[in-house]
C-alpha cells in the first residue's frame, strides 16, 4: 500500500502574443458591425488597431510558455501471489485524482482533439481534471496452469488429456476518462480572439445554466446515437451561449465519460514431447474482451453540435484467434 503524489510548476502552455487588448475588446463590443457580426471572428484584419500589437504586421502569433501547473494524488495498493498449485495472479488498485491546466502540447491550446484554447483573461477557467484522469482503477491478472505430471506416465492418454492446461487473463475495471464542454476553439463570441485566423483554439466557453443530467447510453435515441448528458441548450436548457464579450462558466475539463469494463483471457494446451515438459506443442485460443461488455467512447462535448451531449461511437467488440507454436 502506498501513497504517491507529485506537483508539477512552469509546465509548457500556449498563449496567444498578440492579443485583443482591453480598449480593443470594449470597441469591439460597442460596435455591432463587429460584435455582432463575423467580423468579431476576424478583427485582427478587419479592426487591426484592436490588438495589442496593431502596426507589427502579425495578425496572430502563437507562443510556448511555461505558465501551466499540475498536481496527483493516488493511493495505490498492490497484492501478488507467487505460483502455487499451478495458481499465480496480480491486483492492483489505484484511487487518484490528477489535475492541472495543460496535459500535454496539444492539449493546452491547438484543440486539435475538440479542446479549449488556453484562457488568458481568466486563467481560472483553464484548471481541472487532466485529460488521463481515470479515478478509480483495478486490474486483475491470473494465471492458472494445470502442471505436466513427469515421469513415465506422461504419455498416458489421462495425463496427455487433463495437465498443460494454462487460463490467464487481464481484467481491467476503471472509472471514465474527462471530456470538456466548450466550442473546441470555434468561436469567438467572448470578443478575445480571432476564431477564423487564430494561430490557437479559441478559450470560448458556454454558459451552463443546471446541474449536469446524466443519461443511460445503451438507450437509443431517434438517430441511433446514445445519450450522456442532457444537451438541451436554450434559455430554458442545461447549456447556452456565452454572454456576449464574456465567457461563461465551465471549467476546462469538468465531467467524466463511461468507464471501463474490458477482460482479455487465454486459454491453452501443452502436448509435450517428453517427460521433462520443456519441448512441446502449444495450441491457444486468445480472446479479447471476452464478455463483450460496450465499450463507450467519451460523448460529443463541443457546444452547438447537432450531437452535443450524446455517444456515436464505441471500442471494438470480441476479437477471437486461435494460435498454435512448437517450444524447443
Amino acid at each position: 500500500v502506498s501513497y504517491v503524489g507529485s506537483l508539477g510548476r512552469q509546465n509548457q502552455t500556449n498563449y496567444e502574443a498578440n492579443p485583443e487588448t482591453q480598449a480593443g475588446h470594449d470597441a469591439c463590443l460597442a460596435d455591432p458591425n463587429c460584435s455582432l457580426t463575423g467580423n468579431r471572428n476576424i478583427q485582427a484584419t478587419k479592426y487591426p488597431n484592436h490588438k495589442q500589437y496593431p502596426s507589427s504586421g502579425i495578425a496572430e502569433e502563437g507562443v510556448v510558455s511555461s505558465g501551466s501547473s499540475s498536481s496527483y494524488n493516488a493511493l495505490q495498493v498492490s497484492v501478488t501471489k507467487g505460483q502455487t498449485h499451478g495458481l499465480l495472479f496480480q491486483m492492483s488498485y489505484t484511487y487518484a485524482h490528477a489535475l492541472d491546466s495543460g496535459s500535454s502540447f496539444e492539449d493546452t491550446g491547438f484543440g486539435y482533439n475538440g479542446e479549449r484554447g488556453h484562457n488568458s483573461i481568466v486563467p481560472s477557467l483553464n484548471y481541472g481534471d487532466s485529460t488521463y484522469d481515470a479515478r478509480q482503477r483495478l486490474v486483475i491478472s491470473p494465471v492458472y496452469t494445470v502442471p505436466f505430471k513427469h515421469g513415465s506416465q506422461w504419455y498416458s492418454p489421462y495425463n496427455l488429456a487433463v495437465s498443460g492446461w494454462q487460463v490467464s487473463g487481464i481484467t481491467s475495471l476503471a472509472t471514465g476518462f474527462p471530456y470538456d464542454i466548450s466550442y473546441a476553439g470555434g468561436t469567438s463570441r467572448s470578443l478575445w480572439c480571432d476564431a477564423s485566423l487564430s494561430f490557437y483554439a479559441c478559450p470560448d466557453v458556454p454558459e451552463q445554466l443546471a446541474p449536469l443530467s446524466r443519461q443511460n447510453p445503451r438507450n437509443r435515441l431517434g438517430n441511433g446515437h446514445g445519450g450522456w448528458f442532457d444537451g438541451t441548450v436554450g434559455p430554458t436548457g442545461k447549456f447556452y451561449v456565452e454572454p456576449l464579450g464574456g465567457f461563461g462558466n465551465i471549467h476546462r475539463n469538468p465531467y467524466h465519460g463511461p468507464g471501463i469494463n474490458n477482460t482479455n483471457m487465454i486459454i491453452a494446451k501443452n502436448f509435450p514431447f517428453g517427460g521433462d515438459g520443456t519441448r512441446y506443442i502449444q495450441v491457444r485460443m486468445e480472446s479479447d474482451h471476452v464478455f463483450n461488455h460496450t465499450q463507450f467512447s467519451l460523448p460529443v462535448s463541443t457546444y452547438g453540435s447537432s450531437n452535443f451531449g450524446q455517444i456515436t461511437s464505441a471500442a471494438s467488440a470480441r476479437q477471437t484467434q486461435l494460435a498454435a507454436k512448437i517450444v524447443f
